[in-house]
């Protein structure tokens, strides 16, 4: 299996980008999460739906005591509210500048390795700091489907 048959073409997130630009890139791609590029297109963080639900949706407190939680949540009344202010928000603040970059060059056994190491879907492409695409365990599963029938 070849490193390019798997690898899933995304738009990237630039300085002044919104919360909103970058949820409908991540729908309209069908991934969970986009680079954040430079004005010169290098990588330099990784914009994640679980990174923007966790650090805006979610109380601090919720998310420690998510086992203990019962299933009424006035809390969460609020949701549809701190959504529309959320996607007016400029995507900068939560950008992870930790993510996984893999070059197009390297074997899909070490891809999924890697993947399996850092306990994440996902790993980006990356050649000499520009963006190549994003592999995911979603894309190499299809990719296996396609092979063995």
């Amino acid at each position: 299996m070849k490193l390019e048959h798997v690898i899933i073409a995304t738009p990237v997130a630039r300085p002044g980008a919104t919360v909103r630009d970058v949820v409908r890139s991540c729908v309209e791609a069908g991934v969970r999460a986009i680079p954040y590029c430079d004005d010169q297109g290098h990588v330099i963080g990784l914009c994640s739906l679980k990174e923007i639900n966790r650090l805006a949706l979610l109380p601090d407190y919720m998310v420690e005591a998510a086992n203990a939680l019962g299933n009424n949540f006035h809390v969460l009344d609020e949701a549809e509210s701190r959504v529309r202010e959320l996607f007016d928000q400029p995507m900068a603040p939560f950008v992870r500048d930790t993510y996984v970059a893999i070059p197009s060059t390297a074997p899909l056994m070490k891809v999924v390795a890697i993947i399996s190491k850092h306990r994440t879907d996902y790993a980006f492409v990356i050649d000499d700091r520009h963006y190549r695409g994003l592999i995911t365990v979603y894309s190499i599963a299809k990719r296996m489907l396609e092979i063995g029938g």
